[in-house]
């Protein structure tokens, strides 16, 4: 993996005007790749000046509105102005095509596409345009996975999309070079919610340390928290990573 930008950093509510969850993943081969789309998605890669055309696909964690919604205006941004003649590659968690043909024919009825969306189901390791990625479930929602995706420099990532802090998250995260996850919440609430908090990290703070961590789906006062008690680096909209 060459670079991530973070095209949206925040949660479902806009919080503090950060934008909904979006990931552009960049390999060393200059292939790209968006890792969810939620509605503010191609607000965010227009403010970047990044073309839909120079990304292969959307790679969805679950289908909550702020992961998803934004596909149906990358599509009609891509078939209108773009006037996108490659296909368009949409993988996601099981029922991926029916959830998001429904979605896209509810936005915009009876569009004839210049060029072909093409589904997905990852189910199991799946590579696309030289991105190995391979798919594993956290706890969210039904359907939500997490993926840890390799470039062809063999350097590996994951990403969470919403999830809570169980074995099934720090599996994903084992050994890689870095991590995306989520930090929904300063507390954890009774009944617990199905997202991060900073409590939580806190009482597990030592095996935060063995990797790079940058977090996501925050507002303002969980990315202070997040640098004020050294847990890792906390996202901002446009941020840009390195690896």
């Amino acid at each position: 993996m060459k670079k991530i930008t973070v095209i949206g950093s925040g949660n479902a509510f806009h919080d503090d005007g950060r934008a909904h969850a979006c990931l552009l993943l960049e390999h060393s081969g200059g292939r790209r790749v968006l890792i969810d789309a939620g509605a503010t998605a191609l607000h965010g890669l227009r403010r970047k000046n990044i073309a839909l055309e120079s990304i292969d696909g959307v790679v969805l964690t679950h289908f909550h509105g702020d992961h998803y919604l934004g596909l149906p205006f990358l599509l009609l941004h891509a078939n209108f102005v773009e006037h996108r003649e490659r296909p368009f590659v949409i993988a996601g968690p099981p029922g991926v095509e029916a959830r998001c043909r429904s979605l896209i024919e509810l936005a915009y009825e009876d569009v004839d596409y210049s060029f072909e969306i093409q589904f997905i189901e990852a189910s199991a390791p799946l590579s696309l345009h030289g991105f190995e990625i391979t798919p594993m479930p956290v706890t969210h929602s039904a359907e939500s996975t997490g993926y840890r995706i390799e470039g062809p420099a063999k350097r590996t990532i994951a990403v969470s999309g919403d999830a809570i802090l169980d074995d099934r998250l720090w599996k994903l995260i084992d050994g890689v070079e870095l991590s995306i996850i989520e930090l929904g919440l300063l507390e954890q609430r009774d009944p617990p919610l199905a997202h991060i908090a900073v409590d939580e990290l806190l009482d597990q703070r030592e095996r935060l340390h063995e990797q790079r961590i940058v977090f996501v789906h925050l507002d303002d006062a969980t990315a202070r928290a997040v640098r004020e008690h050294r847990l890792g680096e906390a996202a901002t909209d446009g941020m840009e990573i390195s690896l």
